[in-house]
């Protein structure tokens, strides 16, 4: 399938997972594709907290050496200031936070506004139906269906780079590895909460297994590779990091960055995302994160350093 297919298919016409039905609709496609290609598929639900969670698991998870994961799940409206922050649970706390109180606020001060500017009595002065007290009662209505409608948040339109772009990467390495035993990809779910689906995983992954997982690939910043020198093979780490070099990704030893405070942040595993370091911690531009046409040149980069990962292994 061609890249702008793809963009189409799961940037726009698929481009809102934030919902139950939603999520469920874009799984039951990606499988399709997947299969397709040859790979065994399985959708797995978990409950954590009065929380569902559906990871799509693609490919032999007992038999592979790399794991791929990417979250599959949207974000909602970004209404906070300044940029995206990687490895904050927080700050995507706070963006779904937002993202309930700011409508709710607007539509109680407009409602406040039109019963303040326009309220009536439901019955006139012969005992009647009122027309202006029936129109009251049907803005009430209005007013309290938008409240129930914004209750979980107003999901994000624009998601190619925030996840989707990572997800098409993974779609391209499932591609060009369909016999390759020694891969699999996960598909997580709360990738934009608290990373349920990404606990889950762990749960489930041997310790000789390695996960990657992706983030914003496609967005038009640098593309890094997180890694903690402290917990990963030290025999292994000089092919890690000219694997990086020969497929342009800055490698970065979050051991160098005393100050970042990383929320969900595995030591064993490893993170590949576009964006750029700061004194506090890894950014991406709001302008960036929203963009609406994606970097192919870093899709075709996390693809070949996935490939290229599971061949130094062997």
């Amino acid at each position: 399938m061609e890249t702008r297919d793809l963009i189409l298919r799961y940037g726009f016409v698929a481009g809102k997972r934030y919902t139950r039905r939603q999520k469920l609709k874009f799984l039951l496609g990606f499988t399709q594709d997947l299969e397709e290609l040859g790979w065994r598929t399985e959708a797995k639900e978990t409950t954590e907290k009065n929380l569902k969670n559906v990871n799509l698991y693609i490919g032999d998870l007992g038999k592979a050496r790399v794991i791929a994961e990417a979250y599959y799940d949207t974000p909602p409206v970004s209404l906070t200031p300044g940029a995206y922050r990687f490895f904050s649970v927080s700050c995507r706390r706070n963006e779904r936070m937002y993202a309930v109180i700011v409508p709710m606020l607007l539509i109680l001060a407009a409602g406040a506004l039109f019963f303040w500017k326009a309220s009536a009595s439901l019955f006139d002065e012969a005992g009647r139906l009122s027309r202006a007290g029936v129109l009251n009662v049907a803005v009430l209505f209005v007013l309290l269906a938008l409240m129930y409608k914004c209750r979980k948040g107003i999901p994000g339109k624009r998601n190619v780079i925030r996840n989707t772009s990572s997800l098409l990467a993974l779609y391209r390495l499932a591609e060009q590895e369909r016999r390759n035993k020694r891969l699999a990809f996960v598909l997580t779910d709360d990738g934009c909460g608290a990373g349920l689906g990404a606990r889950v995983l762990k749960g489930r992954k041997r310790r000789d297994q390695i996960v990657v997982h992706l983030s914003c690939v496609g967005a038009r910043e640098q593309l890094y590779l997180l890694y903690d020198s402290g917990t990963q093979n030290e025999a292994g780490l000089p092919g890690l990091l000219k694997l990086c070099a020969e497929n342009g990704l800055e490698a970065l030893d979050i051991r160098s960055k005393p100050d970042w405070k990383l929320e969900g942040f595995e030591g064993a595993d490893l993170y590949v995302a576009a964006g750029r370091p700061e004194k506090d911690g890894f950014f991406l531009g709001k302008k960036q994160l929203l963009e609406a046409e994606l970097s192919e040149e870093n899709i075709e980069k996390t693809t070949a350093f996935l490939a290229g990962l599971e061949k130094i292994l062997r």
